[in-house]
C-alpha cells in the first residue's frame, strides 16, 4: 500500500542576525539537518517543501533590502481552528506549490487536543496517532524508579528488614521511603514508556509522587496517570 506524501516544512531560526552575512550559517546548517532526517523518512511518504522558512531577530529587515529569501512559517497558514478536543490548521495552496487563487484543493490538518494546565501555565498538547512519536526521558522521573526497585528489592531480599534502616541509610524519612517503593508495582508497561520518555508531557516526579498510593490494577494505573489515552 502506497503511502500518502506528507510534506514537510523546514523552519530554522536564530536568536540574533550574528553570523548570517557567512556563506554557509547557522541556518543553512539547521535546514541541511533536517532536510537528511527528512530524507530518511521517505519510505514513510516525508517530503521535504521548497520555501525557506526561517525566524531570526529582525530578519524583516533582511527581508526587506533583498539580502535574503524566505518567509515565516506563519505564511503558509490560512486559519487555526481551536475546538474543546482537536485542533485543525489549513494550510495555504502556495505552501505546497499550489499557486494563489487555483484549484488546488485544500489542506486541512486536524489532530486531538487537550488543554493541560502545568504550574501556572496552560499548555495544548497534540497528539497525531499517525505521526511518529520520540520523547525525552526524563531523568528525574527514571531515578525516582530505579530508587523504588532499589529500595524494595532490599526489602523483600532481606538486605534490609525494616524500612528505617533503608530510611537511616539514605538520608530520607521513613514516610519518604514507604512511598517511593509504592512505586516498584507500577505497571511494566508504564515503566517501559517513561524509560523511553514516551509518557504524558505532564507527568512529573511531583505528581507521581502525589498518586501513591496507587491502585493495584494496571489498567487503573494507566488511566489515573494519563496513559490510557
Amino acid at each position: 500500500m502506497k503511502l500518502p506524501t506528507l510534506p514537510c516544512a523546514i523552519y530554522t531560526r536564530k536568536s540574533s542576525e550574528e553570523g548570517l552575512e557567512q556563506g554557509f550559517n547557522s541556518l543553512d546548517a539547521q535546514r541541511e539537518a533536517c532536510s537528511a532526517y527528512i530524507l530518511s523518512q521517505k519510505a514513510l511518504g516525508w517530503s521535504a517543501l521548497p520555501g525557506l522558512y526561517v525566524r531570526a531577530k529582525e530578519m524583516g529587515r533582511s527581508l526587506l533590502d533583498g539580502s535574503m529569501e524566505g518567509s515565516t512559517v506563519a505564511d503558509c497558514i490560512k486559519q487555526v481552528r481551536v475546538g474543546s478536543d482537536r485542533i485543525s490548521i489549513e494550510l495555504r495552496p502556495s505552501a505546497l506549490g499550489g499557486e494563489q487563487g487555483s484549484e488546488h484543493p485544500a489542506v486541512v490538518i486536524e489532530m486531538p487536543m487537550q488543554m493541560k494546565r502545568c504550574g501556572q501555565a496552560v499548555r495544548f498538547i497534540v497528539q497525531s496517532p499517525s505521526l511518529l512519536q520520540t520523547g525525552t526521558p526524563d531523568p528525574k522521573l527514571i531515578a525516582l524508579l530505579a530508587r523504588a526497585h532499589d529500595w524494595f528489592g532490599r526489602l523483600s531480599s532481606g538486605t534490609d528488614v525494616e524500612v528505617s534502616s533503608i530510611a537511616a541509610a539514605s538520608g530520607f524519612s521513613a514516610s519518604y521511603v514507604t512511598r517511593v517503593m509504592y512505586l516498584a508495582f507500577l505497571a511494566p508497561d508504564i515503566v517501559r514508556r517513561i524509560v523511553k520518555g514516551d509518557h504524558p508531557p505532564d507527568l512529573g516526579t511531583d505528581r507521581l509522587m502525589r498518586s501513591v498510593p496507587l491502585p493495584l490494577s494496571w489498567a487503573e494505573q494507566r488511566s489515573a496517570l494519563g496513559f490510557d489515552r
